[in-house]
């Protein structure tokens, strides 16, 4: 297995314990993406901007981070799912990031509608890049103990993949 690093946007922190566990179970980097300009409305609102933004097909700016894609040959990139697509902030680190020749494997978690999330994350991956598999969790919220077993038993899959 060569070089990987788990990449992801979480907007209440599922895909981020996801990730965590994912990055532990791979042994290797785990970066977070920070949109500067965070939503901060809670309740029902927080449904209507993020969707908008995400149909919108908006890219924050993001927060500074280090990282050099040349020294990765695997990315597994993580996302929440808005609106039936990726969240703003990874279409943003899809479009700014120059990712050419790499292995890259998907997950997107969410309450129960993924809509056309792999679709679209295809859309915006370069065809010089090998696109290895998908994962789905649904509601990673309601049984933690059962989405934190499936992400690392796909962890243990995709170990065999990269």
């Amino acid at each position: 297995m060569g070089k990987s690093i788990v990449v992801y946007y979480s907007f209440e922190g599922s895909t981020k314990r996801l990730a965590e566990k994912l990055s532990k179970e791979l042994k290797c980097e785990c970066l977070e993406l920070k949109a500067i300009k965070e939503i901060k409305t809670r309740g029902f609102f927080k449904y209507v901007w993020g969707g908008r933004q995400a149909v919108m097909k908006k890219a924050p700016d993001l927060n500074p981070y280090e990282l050099k894609l040349e020294n990765y040959e695997n990315i597994i990139i993580g996302t929440p799912v808005w609106a039936g697509t990726i969240a703003p902030p990874i279409r943003t680190f899809l479009k700014d990031e120059n990712i050419k020749n790499k292995k890259i494997a998907f997950f997107c978690s969410h309450e129960g509608g993924k809509g056309k999330v792999f679709e679209k994350f295809r859309e915006l991956i370069k065809e010089s890049n090998s696109i290895i598999t998908f994962k789905d969790i649904v509601k990673p919220l309601s049984d933690v103990d059962s989405t934190n077993n499936e992400i690392i038993k796909w962890g243990k899959e995709l170990k065999k993949m990269l």
